[in-house]
């Protein structure tokens, strides 16, 4: 994740919560959510920058790279060869984000309806946002379910991850590859993210003030 990067801060506005477990749930989902999108986003970066730099010095090399640190990775932690890449595949991705730059809930009002206030890194509750009105547009919901869409062209209607997906591509990535890498990542957040959206659990995702340049936003 870029260091310059902005932070967010955002309302999930929610709908008729009546137990503990369904709050429980919204908040675990949603940073569940967002830490895989910081992971995707980075591990992209972090793979532009291996192909772009080290390749055209290390050209022996370029049939296998271990792309994440193995004391890095949790012990439940399974390998995937991708094309030229092996990347673990972990349940838990708020390993990899940086103690800065994890979700943090900044209010909270409990009820039916009540809200979060939370504040995170910019692209990832961006893209969270992007989301979730694509998630509650009906009419896309049902063409999707119609059409099978893959989240990986659900996720192409975002800039930030299209631009991300562009790269790989260019960088010589066949499309086979690129869908593993989406799904072995986000699919299981985004979905889980998705359906508390589908239930009326989250209701809306409005930001609270302008990007902060990294500082801490008003709340």
């Amino acid at each position: 994740m870029p260091e310059a990067e902005e932070n967010l801060a955002l309302r999930v506005e929610l709908g008729r919560i009546d137990s503990v477990q369904q709050f429980t749930d919204v908040l675990i989902d949603l940073d569940r959510a967002y830490n895989a999108l910081y992971y995707f986003l980075d591990l992209t970066h972090d793979i532009e920058n291996l192909y772009r730099h080290w390749w055209r010095y290390l050209p022996e090399l370029v049939h296998w790279a271990w792309f994440l640190p193995v004391g890095r990775m949790p012990g439940g932690r399974r390998r995937l060869k991708l094309g030229t890449i092996i990347i673990g595949q972990v349940e838990d991705f708020s390993v990899f984000v940086l103690p800065s730059d994890r979700l943090v809930l900044k209010a909270c009002q409990i009820g039916s309806p009540g809200w979060i206030d939370i504040l995170g890194k910019l692209n990832p509750l961006q893209i969270l946002r992007e989301y979730h009105e694509m998630r509650k547009d009906r009419e896309y919901r049902e063409r999707a379910e119609k059409e099978r869409l893959h989240l990986e062209n659900e996720l192409l209607r975002n800039q930030v991850i299209r631009e991300r997906i562009e790269i790989l591509k260019e960088l010589g990535f066949p499309r086979s590859t690129i869908k593993e890498i989406v799904n072995s990542v986000l699919k299981e957040p985004l979905e889980a993210f998705g359906a508390h959206v589908d239930n009326g659990n989250i209701r809306g995702l409005e930001s609270l003030s302008q990007s902060t340049g990294g500082k801490e936003a008003r709340q």
